[in-house]
């Protein structure tokens, strides 16, 4: 199942390709660029970056919220660098 334009906003917090495929990059997620640019991303390869439907649960306004913690758990946020305590 490919998602849906809505589905993809919601992932990934963003509008513009180029900003939905920083944050596809940034959670691991496969995804294919069509000829004008748009993305296709398969629901298979969400749950295999990210596990098995984990956001089905969420309210959509805690989707991006989700996203933001899982990336900045896995340090990839370069404007905050993690810092010792």
């Amino acid at each position: 199942m490919i998602l849906t334009t809505a589905e993809l906003l919601a992932l990934t917090g963003k509008q513009r390709a180029s900003a939905q495929r920083r944050s596809l990059d940034a959670l691991g997620v496969r995804y294919g660029m069509r000829a004008d640019g748009t993305l296709v991303v398969l629901q298979s390869a969400v749950e295999a970056a990210i596990g098995e439907n984990p956001i089905e649960d969420l309210e959509p306004q805690h989707v991006y919220q989700y996203i933001e913690t899982r990336k900045a758990n896995a340090g990839v946020l370069s404007r905050h660098p993690i810092r010792a305590a």
